[in-house]
């Protein structure tokens, strides 16, 4: 691990290369949005990027042409979604990938974001921002694409992600209903829910479901992003969107996405100051 271990610590250098660099990403939806401020920056200088992933995301890089996706099939050695089975399924996958790309003999770039990001959790910090710390001319909150953003005053409300899933009954998804409201209340924006995949439809609420291109598109045409913590959330502050991220815990500050318009955490309620920074966003 110590040989993997330098490769991730060591700052990439923006020479010309003739070998593509590769972004090894095994981590989840999310995370692969964290890797394309770098790959833009390293494209901007000349070289060729490459993110080998799990293709079971599907190809969220559509949109990103500083990205050539690299998206194959990874090995899992356990299946359910307890956290020692997602931390060996992680660490095999990371394995598997490093050598792979190792034997191509590629300029590898090792992108712990999930679950490895142990340095993170010791300091304290979102793991994007601890992992960008080596690049600091590198904007992690800013990318460049082809999609076209603009306001259509729509306010996507996420009260449930495939890692984590709250019942109706829950007092999180009642905290969740009581700041969408004030939400809505203070923009005026339509709330569309976005479900994760093979959960029902909102009792309340309109709801949308599209494939993984309109999924990225509604986030660019939407007006704010709010609800628990999912790849929309990711992929709205990249593109300039106002978030409002719901965490489940204070604990794991590590793990949230960092560069939020608010942070809220179970018993917050968006304030008058919260209210006043959130209209300043919004455009």
């Amino acid at each position: 691990m110590n040989n993997q271990e330098s490769e991730h610590q060591q700052p990439v250098r923006a020479h010309k290369s003739p070998l593509p660099f590769a972004i090894l990403q095994t981590g989840r939806l999310g995370d692969l949005w964290y890797t394309v401020p770098l790959a833009d920056y390293l494209t901007q200088n000349g070289q060729r990027v490459e993110v080998w992933y799990d293709q079971s995301f599907g190809n969220p890089f559509t949109y990103f042409p500083s990205v050539i996706p690299r998206p194959l099939p990874l090995p899992r050695l356990t299946h359910g979604f307890s956290v020692p089975a997602n931390l060996l399924n992680s660490i095999s996958q990371q394995l598997y990938l490093y050598e792979k790309l190792r034997q191509l003999g590629r300029q590898i770039i090792w992108n712990q974001i999930h679950p490895l990001g142990i340095g993170a959790y010791f300091a304290n910090r979102p793991y994007p921002e601890y992992w960008y710390r080596r690049y600091p001319e590198i904007s992690f909150r800013h990318v460049q694409t082809t999609l076209q953003c603009h306001n259509d005053r729509t306010l996507l409300y996420f009260a449930s992600s495939v890692s984590l899933r709250v019942s109706a009954a829950n007092l999180y998804e009642d905290w969740l209903d009581r700041n969408l409201r004030l939400l809505q209340k203070l923009t005026g924006y339509r709330v569309l829910y976005v479900p994760p995949p093979g959960t029902p439809d909102h009792p309340t609420y309109e709801t949308w479901r599209g494939n993984l291109e309109a999924y990225q598109e509604l986030i660019a045409h939407c007006g704010l992003v709010f609800g628990i913590i999912t790849s929309a959330h990711v992929l709205g502050q990249l593109l300039g969107k106002p978030v409002v991220a719901c965490y489940t815990s204070r604990r794991w500050i590590f793990d949230t996405i960092g560069g939020e318009t608010l942070r809220l955490f179970p018993g917050d309620h968006i304030s008058v100051e919260d209210s006043l920074k959130l209209a300043s966003s919004l455009h």
